[in-house]
């Protein structure tokens, strides 16, 4: 099975076209190092979507969002400049939900705009 959810931030704004959207999301791990002391370490995803999916990403999720995904990895190679062969990961995005938008006031004005059923913030969007 090749699935993966998360919860982060767009660190990246989606950027992309008609039915493809592409973007960057800052997860954030706590833990405590061996003298107890609190740490976080933050892991950046690259994410996009494809389809209804990529268009509601583009139109919906903003820098700074806090977004729920689900999705499933998808590797891709390349060489590199110095004519390396390098392998990359991407996050296909299948379901989101934003839990939490960087500005309460752009919330307020795009619920008001939305059908009753994306009126929720916790509304999930999928891939039809």
């Amino acid at each position: 099975m090749n699935k993966i959810m998360l919860i982060g931030q767009t660190a990246v704004a989606p950027t992309g076209k008609e039915g493809y959207a592409k973007f960057r999301l800052a997860v954030d791990e706590h833990y405590k190092d061996r003298q107890g002391t609190k740490k976080t370490r933050t892991e950046f995803f690259q994410c996009a979507g494809f389809g209804s999916i990529g268009d509601n990403i583009q139109n919906i999720i903003k820098l700074g969002d806090t977004v729920y995904l689900e999705g499933r990895l998808q590797s891709s190679s390349y060489v590199d400049s110095k004519h390396q062969k390098r392998r990359s990961w991407t996050v296909v995005v299948n379901v989101f939900k934003i839990v939490k938008n960087n500005d309460r006031e752009r919330a307020k004005e795009e619920n008001t705009q939305r059908s009753d059923n994306h009126a929720d913030p916790f509304y999930a969007h999928t891939r039809e």
